[in-house]
């Protein structure tokens, strides 16, 4: 993960791999949820999903973001991470990357993001285990 600029980059690496998968693609969603609604300090903040497949061509992605703040899942290979980031910076924030040495704070694990779940989505595993 990388938070910069209120944005929070969520990455999924397939090392190796020339397409991008069904399954990759609702993988890193799926975490993109999870963050979004079980960590405490991604409640209000925007998630941007990114699927890193290395050996894939290039693609241009089209950004759109749901009505949760959180964006469709970017499509990306080991050359145009850094691109891809910049275009969301630009048109979400309307800020550029300007250099290397930008502040980003980055979490290798998700074990070291705050963690608690939404009152209205314990109340629904309320409902469905009684």
């Amino acid at each position: 993960m990388v938070l910069f600029n209120g944005l929070d980059f969520l990455f999924e690496f397939k090392v190796g791999e020339y397409e991008f998968s069904r399954g990759a693609i609702d993988q890193v969603m799926d975490y993109a949820l999870d963050l979004k609604y079980f960590y405490k300090e991604s409640h209000n903040r925007t998630i941007i999903p990114m699927l890193i497949a290395t050996k894939t061509k290039s693609l241009i992605n089209n950004i759109n973001f749901s009505s949760d703040n959180i964006s469709n899942v970017l499509l990306c290979n080991e050359t145009n991470i850094r691109k891809n980031i910049e275009q969301v910076c630009c048109s979400f924030n309307d800020i550029p990357i300007k250099s290397e040495v930008d502040k980003f704070y980055i979490y290798a694990n998700t074990n070291d993001y705050p963690k608690e779940p939404m009152n209205s989505i314990v109340k629904v595993a309320i409902v469905f285990v009684l």
